[in-house]
C-alpha cells in the first residue's frame, strides 16, 4: 500500500475504501458504552477501521493519527498505541453509545444511513 492516500477522485477513493484485503484495517475503536446503571450492564465492542478513512472524514482523528499531516511522513510520525487487538492499534472511546460510534464509522465509509 502506498504511504499516501490517492484522493484523485471519487472512483479512486471508493476503490481504496472498498479494497479491504489490499488495505487492511489498522485501528480498533474499542467502545465502552456505560449507559447502563451498573457496570454489569455496560457494553464493550471493538470496531475495526482504516486510520486514513477516519482521518479524511474527521479533523480530530486526523490530528490524533497523523499529527504531521498526510504529507511525507514515516512510521515514527504516527501516533502509536501501547495496546493491540487483532494486529491493530487500539483507541478507547468512552462515554458514548456503541450505536453512535457505528453510525459515525458507517458515515465516514460512505454507507447509507
Amino acid at each position: 500500500m502506498s504511504k499516501h492516500l490517492d484522493t484523485g477522485g471519487a472512483a479512486s477513493w471508493n476503490g481504496w475504501r472498498m479494497a479491504g484485503t489490499q488495505n487492511p484495517k489498522d485501528i480498533c475503536l474499542k467502545v465502552l458504552d456505560r449507559r447502563g446503571r451498573t457496570c454489569l450492564e455496560w457494553r464493550f465492542k471493538s470496531i475495526f477501521a482504516h486510520k486514513k478513512v477516519l482521518a479524511c472524514g474527521s479533523p480530530v482523528f486526523k490530528a490524533q493519527f497523523y499529527p504531521a499531516g498526510f504529507g511525507d511522513h514515516n512510521q515514527s510520525d504516527l501516533v502509536k498505541s501501547n495496546s493491540k487487538e487483532g494486529g491493530c492499534d487500539v483507541l478507547e472511546i468512552k462515554d458514548t453509545s456503541v450505536e453512535a460510534v457505528e453510525l459515525m464509522v458507517d458515515f465516514l465509509y460512505g454507507k447509507e444511513i
